[in-house]
């Protein structure tokens, strides 16, 4: 099967490891088309696992980014027996091999302990940051609080775009309970926070798009390797094609998403009256309060993944 592939996709990786008695082991592909888009998208890696329900059973793996526009980018999938260490350094191993290595890459993963550790020992040079809605499900579950007020208290610390916010947000948090600094401690402010982990991790802060993907493959999960190969073969074949007349079609410079985006903050920006008080101090006055803002303290170069 990797034979056929690879010799109908030049530039693409297929490898297929068979045991005793030619029994099925793992199965990497990363098509041609995957590999170029790389270094075109942001420099996070997204990874994620999940299990097949096929009658042998086995795990699928998922390698993603994201492109400008936001559109979930396949870099490769690995099918296993289980998602284990052992595993997840095959893969990561194969995916180095596949793709072009970035100095400022970022992975996002779940806290899965055999991915953390495959990651450090792979890619010892990458920062490695958490999925926060697996954090924020994790914190709920253990200190029994209200879901909805954790969760927004969590989502304002970990959005916050300067580190007395994030102080701020992290206070609140404690009047929740006490134990709860201690935890997010523990794991690492840099594995969460957006201002703490600073600008390579761009504005992804969930596993998401992996997790997306496997959604889209939740029927598939049930076919036989062979056939979920072809499966995600031809789904990926699609999704590049409609993109590609997409992009074809686009007339502004950046990408649609992002030109809407800034279309709308120029909107808003005009019922806006910018005060300076000196070089770097302006009064920022619009019709809900007023505010005291410093050149660039905010960080919106680099919140929203684009110019502010």
């Amino acid at each position: 099967m990797a034979y056929v592939l690879e010799m109908a996709n030049p530039g693409s990786m297929f490898d297929l490891v068979t045991g005793k008695d030619d029994a099925f082991c793992t199965f990497f592909m990363s098509f041609r088309a995957w590999i170029e888009a790389w270094p075109h998208c942001r420099p996070v890696l997204i990874l994620d696992g999940s299990f097949l329900k096929a009658y042998y059973k086995g795990t699928l793996l998922t390698a993603c980014c994201q492109d400008a526009n936001d559109h979930i980018v396949p870099i490769a999938f690995g099918i296993c027996e289980s998602e284990t260490k052992s595993s997840w350094k095959w893969f990561l191993s194969k995916v180095c091999q596949s793709i072009q290595y970035r100095h400022d890459l970022y992975v996002v993963s779940d806290r899965h302990k055999g991915l953390i550790k495959a990651v450090s020992e792979i890619l010892p040079h990458a920062s490695h940051g958490f999925c926060v809605a697996h954090l924020r499900r994790n914190m709920t579950h253990k200190f029994r609080g209200s879901a909805a007020t954790l969760g927004w208290k969590f989502k304002a610390a970990y959005m916050a775009a300067t580190v007395k916010e994030y102080d701020d947000y992290l206070s609140m948090l404690d009047s929740e309970n006490s134990r709860i600094r201690t935890w997010l401690d523990k794991i690492g402010a840099n594995t969460w926070s957006k201002v703490i982990s600073g600008p390579k991790r761009y504005n992804i802060m969930t596993s998401n798009c992996a997790e997306s993907m496997n959604k889209v493959n939740v029927c598939a999960r049930e076919y036989s390797v062979s056939k979920l190969v072809d499966f995600l073969r031809e789904r990926m074949q699609q999704w590049f094609t409609e993109r590609k007349d997409k992009a074809e079609k686009t007339s502004t410079i950046l990408t649609r998403k992002c030109e809407k985006r800034l279309v709308a903050l120029q909107a808003e920006a005009t019922r806006m009256k910018v005060k300076p008080s000196c070089a770097y101090e302006f009064e920022v006055v619009d019709s809900r309060c007023t505010s005291f803002v410093r050149c660039l303290a905010c960080y919106m170069v680099w919140y929203y993944a684009s110019n502010c």
